[in-house]
């Protein structure tokens, strides 16, 4: 017998157990992934009396099997019936082989750890498929440029920060849903297009380009780029979706439609600093997704440019008065993040991977019961546990365990998250460039995995994490330099930064984009997206507002394991209680 093993989805999650069942009927099992010589593999193929493989195209392989051969089908949940059938059960009986089909049956499936029973993917998994194939976006015209409504001043160059440049030429998208209905706003697309370009006159820089003036001081390898006051306006698109927003499920456990936000393919000098597409869909909602320049403002500050967008489409003035330049702001060397990227610029690191996208829910239960631990273990400490810390603590232990890093007890399976340093540095009301810093956990994978610890044990580790953060914002510049930056995180520890072991946090809770509102009050979903994933990523606590949501749950998306690992990661998170 010969067992076609799947590398990414639909494999056999009980792949060993087959085959040692397989071997108390008689059978001499032989376990390929059907990669390889060809020739070598056509050649074991035709020794086989059985042929079993899960739908897929391993199974055209039944055509080197010898005539009245057995080959066994093993077909997934989701009504694919007729695709297994047509595709490989009448080829094999035309072939002159005996067929065999084994359903799997819902309870069978990993998509019972990954979907509730009332979901689409059980009680009507053929919406799902016909929603696929039909789901299309469509630009009304070109992408095209706004520029300021108003007169703005223009020759002005702003200095960019340390933490602004870290970020330059990343860009990260915010994509916002709204579901309309009877009140819904005349022509989205056209009042947001026009408070954008309203809303340039105050934030006249996000209308600019960066410009390099070469090498700066005493750096041989840093440009001296800075915020150059063009007027030049940002990119905007109008949009129509084939369907309504209910038809795409609100992007619940599936990834938004690409077509639905403008990319920069390669963020570079001369684009604009910020894009914007509005997609209206047939029941009246639209989705809203601004893609931008990290290097011009951080998530707290482009979620103030998009509400005061959204004041002036409903006839009011910006409530926040913008402020990009803040030279109060004391320079706050990025360390952690100039070492990955350095090490990024000389080693094959970062390598193109296809992350899973995953839609997370924690329950409000695990939450409350972490919070309640952590009261218990730290009765002397004042701050309660936040949502943040506990639901981080265990999306880290969940994959960590789900990619086996904690195989191996002592590598590193460091965290990265975001924080935001606006008061901690004092900076203005109203600042909107980069106030933030990269802040490390570190941390063995055997103790993080650890199926003896409490989580709580892993919160105390994000906390130590965040109470440092005004003591190293303090010390600014000291150890600076690639050379001590990397001595100081030790070089395996880098390497673990730079490889899968690691996993880069950024909470999308209390940005302020749920504040977001253009005549239709506030958004139900709000999903954020990087265009190109370099890292495994997570993204917590975000805000959700559709009416059949669960108040008992705090939501996440992530890319942060490939395919092969994402049933493992799903059934990992559906025991956290």
């Amino acid at each position: 017998m010969l067992i076609i093993a799947r590398r990414g989805t639909r494999k056999l999650l009980n792949l060993r157990q087959v085959a040692a069942t397989s071997r108390a009927l008689g059978f001499d099992v032989t376990i390929s992934d059907a990669r390889g010589n060809l020739k070598g593999f056509a050649t074991m193929v035709n020794s086989c009396d059985v042929l079993l493989a899960v739908h897929g195209a391993g199974l055209t392989n039944q055509i080197f099997l010898p005539v009245q051969a057995v080959v066994i089908q093993i077909v997934p949940w989701g009504k694919m019936d007729w695709m297994a059938t047509n595709f490989y059960g009448e080829p094999a009986r035309g072939m002159n082989l005996r067929y065999l089909e084994y359903h799997i049956s819902e309870q069978e499936s990993s998509l019972a750890q990954r979907y509730p029973r009332d979901h689409m993917v059980f009680k009507d998994p053929m919406a799902i498929h016909v929603d696929k194939m039909s789901f299309s976006v469509r630009r009304r015209s070109p992408p095209a440029l706004v520029v300021p409504s108003g007169p703005t001043p223009t020759g002005e160059l702003i200095p960019l920060t340390s933490m602004d440049k870290a970020r330059l030429f990343s860009s990260f998208t915010s994509l916002h849903v709204f579901a309309g209905g009877a009140t819904s706003i005349h022509d989205p697309a056209e009042t947001i297009r026009r408070a954008i370009s309203a809303a340039l006159v105050h934030y006249y820089p996000v209308a600019g380009r960066i410009v390099t003036l070469g090498p700066s001081a005493g750096d041989d390898d840093d440009h001296d780029f800075r915020l150059a006051c063009t007027g030049d306006g940002v990119l905007f698109a109008a949009a129509t979706a084939s369907c309504t927003l209910r038809d795409a499920r609100f992007f619940l456990n599936a990834p938004p439609h690409a077509d639905l936000a403008l990319r920069y393919g390669t963020c570079s000098v001369s684009d604009p600093l910020l894009l914007v597409q509005v997609t209206e869909f047939a029941c009246g909602g639209y989705a809203v997704a601004a893609t931008w320049n990290h290097g011009v403002a951080d998530g707290f500050g482009m979620a103030q440019l998009l509400r005061a967008v959204g004041e002036l489409a409903r006839g009011l003035s910006p409530s926040v008065k913008p402020v990009r330049h803040d030279e109060s702001i004391p320079d706050v060397p990025q360390h952690l993040l100039a070492a990955v990227l350095r090490r990024r610029t000389h080693a094959e690191v970062f390598k193109p991977v296809e992350y899973a996208y995953c839609d997370i829910t924690i329950p409000r239960s695990f939450i409350d019961r972490v919070k309640a631990e952590w009261r218990c273990a730290h009765a002397g400490d004042v701050r309660p546990c936040t949502e943040f810390e506990a639901v981080t603590a265990a999306i880290w232990r969940c994959r960590t365990r789900a990619i086996g890093a904690g195989a191996d007890d002592e590598a590193p399976a460091p965290l990265v998250f975001a924080a935001n340093i606006r008061r901690h540095v004092g900076a203005k009301e109203g600042y909107y460039g980069n106030c933030l810093t990269a802040q490390l956990v570190t941390a063995a994978s055997g103790s993080v995995a650890s199926g003896g610890g409490a989580v709580v044990d892993l919160v105390r580790l994000i906390r130590d994490a965040k109470e440092r953060i005004q003591a190293e914002v303090v010390a600014g510049g000291e150890g600076s330099g690639s050379r001590r930056e990397t001595v100081a995180l030790g070089e395996e520890l880098v390497t673990a930064l730079c490889g899968y072991n690691a996993l880069y946090v950024s909470s999308w809770g209390g940005l302020g984009m749920d504040g977001v509102d253009f005549g239709d009050g506030p958004p139900v979903r709000v999903l954020p997206s990087k265009e190109r994933v370099g890292a495994p990523a997570c993204y917590p606590c975000l805000p959700r507002r559709r009416k059949d949501d669960d108040d008992d749950a705090s939501i996440a998306v992530a890319t942060c394991v490939t395919e092969e690992h994402v049933d493992e990661f799903m059934l990992q998170l559906s025991r956290l209680r």
